[in-house]
């Protein structure tokens, strides 16, 4: 599931929140923060997923270059 960064400004304050797409568009289409206070300008952005430990690992594997030993002794 996506994640979605929504920045609302209201005379009040910034409010930049972490949210679901669901409550990203409640947001927007409410045009209030949780405290009701209005928001004059709103933008959402979803966040970019960061791969997991094991998903980078895996990556590196799969993108592995073999380098050649020389084991000739000279």
């Amino acid at each position: 599931m996506a994640e979605y960064k929504v920045v609302c400004v209201t005379k009040q304050r910034i409010l930049a929140t972490k949210t679901s797409k669901k409550e990203a568009e409640r947001l927007v289409r409410n045009h209030r923060d949780e405290y009701g206070h209005e928001v004059t300008y709103f933008e959402t952005t979803e966040v970019e997923e960061k791969p997991t430990g094991k998903e980078l690992i895996n990556d590196t594997v799969a993108n592995a270059v073999e380098i050649p030993i020389n084991d000739e002794e000279e």
